[in-house]
């Protein structure tokens, strides 16, 4: 399921009559196994990182190697993986969302750019 047809899913729960419904439980178990699978959660990594590229050509940032660069990057990623645990926790754990990639954390602790060079 692609993030607009669980947009889609979404709307409906929330917008639609239980006659429209029909009471059918399937729109809710499409979201939750959509919010589950490894698919929606690379589709998610792939969005935010295109994002960044994005903006990094259009912000010229300079070289990927630069302190500029790498500053900028760490204080995107910072911001995205917030959002993403403030919209996915983990129930009752003290743990960052598991949506969040390792490598958005590891890489900019170690120095590394999180995503290739643009």
């Amino acid at each position: 399921m692609s993030l607009h047809r669980l947009a889609e899913a979404a709307k409906l729960l929330c917008t639609g009559s239980p006659e429209q419904l029909g009471f059918n439980l399937s729109y809710l178990q499409a979201c939750l196994e959509t919010l589950e699978s490894s698919a929606y959660k690379e589709e998610i990594q792939e969005f935010i990182e295109h994002r960044w590229k994005e903006r990094a050509k259009s912000q010229h940032f300079g070289k990927p190697s630069s302190a500029k660069y790498k500053r900028a990057e760490m204080e995107f990623f910072c911001g995205a993986m917030t959002a993403m645990h403030a919209l996915f926790p983990n129930n009752g754990e003290d743990r960052l969302s598991s949506l969040v990639p390792p490598i958005w954390v590891i890489n900019p602790m170690s120095g590394r750019n999180v995503v290739e060079a643009v």
